[in-house]
């Protein structure tokens, strides 16, 4: 295994806010917010922000109309890796496994 934080450089610390709405509306409002990306998911609108700018944008939102369900800091991959087959299933049980740790607080993965 690798020491601690030696990938950090593959993801970078963003806010990150999902709310319900979705379409144009929501994406306008979130863009005029000052948000840094938006993408549609399947039920709600994932919006992505600076650090700093995560409870000035989440307000905003509220401002604006916006049913926000979550705001908080994540760290966002800056490339992705593809995994396939049983490659996948294992990596599914190693981040189960390491989840259940109770040292362990976040998991975050570059896997797609």
């Amino acid at each position: 295994m690798a020491e601690p934080g030696s990938v950090m450089f593959q993801f970078a610390r963003k806010g990150v806010i999902e709310i319900s709405e979705k379409g144009d509306e929501a994406m306008m409002a979130a863009l005029d917010a000052g948000a840094e990306d938006v993408a549609d998911e399947e039920e709600s609108t994932v919006i992505y922000t600076a650090a700093s700018d995560l409870m000035k944008v989440r307000q905003a939102l509220v401002d604006a109309g916006m049913n926000v369900t979550s705001a908080e800091l994540q760290y966002v991959p800056t490339s992705y890796v593809p995994v396939e087959g049983d490659n996948a299933e294992k990596l599914e049980k190693l981040l189960s496994a390491v989840d259940d740790l109770d040292d362990v607080v976040n998991t975050y993965t570059n896997a797609e």
